[in-house]
């Protein structure tokens, strides 16, 4: 796997945690937070998003540009990934919009 793809994926699953985050309403959204739902290092979130706005923006962008399917297993974001790169869209088996 390419050092992009690494980047996109990381970057997937943090922006996937806040949405879940936000959407159970339960936890207070927080670089902690979004860090232990996502499976990832707060140092790499900071690589990737100096701040938590940076983030929710980030989100809203690819909400705004369409490209904003989130995917419910790291194998359905492989495969996207893939076909994407190959010319091929294809939708995953689960799909969640926000």
């Amino acid at each position: 796997m390419s050092r992009n793809s690494n980047i996109d994926e990381r970057k997937a699953l943090l922006k996937r945690a806040a949405v879940d985050i936000i959407n159970e309403k339960t936890t207070r959204l927080s670089v902690k937070s979004v860090c232990e739902k996502a499976g990832i290092k707060r140092t790499n979130f900071y690589t990737y998003y100096p701040f938590l706005k940076n983030l929710l923006d980030d989100i809203v962008r690819d909400r705004t540009y369409g490209d904003d399917l989130f995917f419910s297993t790291k194998e359905e974001w492989q495969k996207y990934k893939a076909e994407k790169a190959k010319g091929h869209v294809l939708l995953p088996d689960t799909v969640r919009f926000i």
